[in-house]
């Protein structure tokens, strides 16, 4: 992508079994160089694809509970240490844990370091959609949406727990419409939401000052909603 333009597409490779989803992407091993992290819906397994630009040059383990109900919704750097860490969400109870992680260079290998709760909700409606930092206060926040409803929640963090602020953004008129992922799209350093159309495949970024909404951009559609975004979130 050059900003909200598709400048060219590189088909990387297939996986069979369905129940492996991409969950995010990250430099695990860092080099510069994103990575792909899968996890498994019905058994809870995770792995990394270890990539070279769009070549895949080992897989690894990356962890893993016993409990599917578990989902990775991020990963991103919650500890402060420069590397990528996990935030997880129960499906079912909508309890939040993250996972700090590092990698071990001599064995080729992510560590689980520690962990911590998170916080969480009651309503198993809220999902977390992504991260990123909407206050500019260089903390990774929460971006939740009611997938029944389809509004939107901002929980602002301290790194990992979240503070008493949060910041709500009503739903649109169309609840078809379902966010996908966070990324800046037009270079402000502040981090834009981009939506997907559950029905008809188009796609959406909404500009974000902070929390403030300052436009919108249409992104080439893809009808078949078989194929869905799995990054960056």
């Amino acid at each position: 992508m050059d900003g909200t333009t598709l400048m060219y597409q590189f088909l990387i490779g297939n996986v069979p079994d369905t129940n492996w989803r991409i969950v995010d992407y990250a430099d695990f091993n860092q080099d510069g160089k994103p990575d792909i992290l899968w996890q498994h819906q019905a058994t809870g397994s995770v792995c990394i694809w270890l990539m070279d630009g769009t070549t895949l040059i080992g897989v690894i383990p990356g962890g893993g509970v016993g409990d599917p109900d578990w989902w990775i919704t991020s990963a991103v750097d919650y500890s402060g240490d420069g590397k990528p860490d996990y935030l997880w969400q129960h499906q079912q109870r909508g309890d939040l844990y993250t996972w700090f992680i590092d990698w071990n260079e001599w064995w080729g290998s992510i560590v689980v370091t520690g962990g911590t709760p998170s916080g969480g909700v009651s309503d198993t409606d809220w999902k977390i959609i992504g991260t990123g930092d909407f206050n500019s206060d260089g903390n990774s926040d929460y971006l939740w949406q009611h997938q029944a409803r389809g509004d939107i929640y901002i929980w602002f963090t301290d790194g990992y727990h979240p503070t008493s602020a949060s910041y709500y953004i009503p739903a649109r008129d169309d609840i078809n419409w379902k966010v996908v992922a966070i990324a800046d799209f037009n270079s402000d350093w502040k981090p834009d939401i981009l939506w997907r159309h559950q029905v008809n495949g188009q796609n959406e970024v909404w500009f974000m000052d902070g929390v403030t909404y300052s436009g919108s951009a249409s992104i080439q559609t893809v009808s078949d909603t078989n194929w869905r975004i799995a990054g960056p979130k």
